[in-house]
């Protein structure tokens, strides 16, 4: 569900509470996996949202991204099993002038929450999915 090329930005409830639910049933996939493998798993999230045109506010988006992605966090999980990573996106067809999850602000969220997740580049993800939020498990000694 995507309104306006937004999903956890969007200004439509709707559309947030999705994506939101979306991302904390990864989080207990990604713990499944986990549990059930004896390996740690890499819960990645990233989306696409931006504009073509620069927007009158910049700020709102970006502040509805960061509670989106506190509310997808505040699903409980055990850390030593589950590694969620936030990946940046710098441009992409048209999103050319304003990407949300711009690479200065993944890896600030990262910084200041770095006791729930990492940037995407600790984590070593270097594969390409048509997919927002992806799950994989990984067995990358310098994520456990």
């Amino acid at each position: 569900m995507v309104k306006d090329g937004l999903t956890l930005s969007s200004p439509d409830e709707e559309v947030r509470n999705f994506w939101i639910e979306h991302g904390k049933a990864c989080i207990r996939i990604s713990q499944y996996f986990a549990e059930q493998t004896g390996v740690p798993c890499v819960m990645n999230i990233w989306t696409g949202d931006g504009f073509k045109d620069i927007p009158a506010d910049r700020m709102g988006p970006r502040v509805r991204y960061k509670e989106s992605i506190d509310a997808i966090l505040s699903e409980p999980f055990d850390t030593n099993l589950v590694k969620p990573c936030v990946e940046s996106k710098v441009f992409g067809i048209g999103v050319e002038a304003y990407t949300v999850g711009s690479a200065e602000f993944s890896l600030s969220y990262a910084a200041m929450n770095k006791d729930k997740c990492l940037p995407e580049w600790i984590c070593g993800l270097r594969w390409v999915s048509p997919y927002g939020q992806r799950t994989l498990s990984s067995n990358r000694s310098s994520i456990r």
